[in-house]
């Protein structure tokens, strides 16, 4: 596990949400950071939860 931080968000979090390509083109793209990571889970698990339905 490694600390969170600006520096290694972007590689961090796109191994994490690496299995949704559109999520994590937005996060290369810069459009989510540390102060927003609350936003990302949430648009995360919509786009998930709509694969689902």
């Amino acid at each position: 596990m490694m600390l969170l931080t600006p520096i290694n968000f972007n590689d961090i979090m796109s191994d994490i949400m690496g299995d949704e390509p559109e999520v994590v083109g937005l996060i290369q793209q810069n459009k989510f950071n540390l102060n927003n990571i609350d936003k990302l889970i949430e648009y995360f698990n919509k786009v998930k939860a709509s694969h689902q339905q």
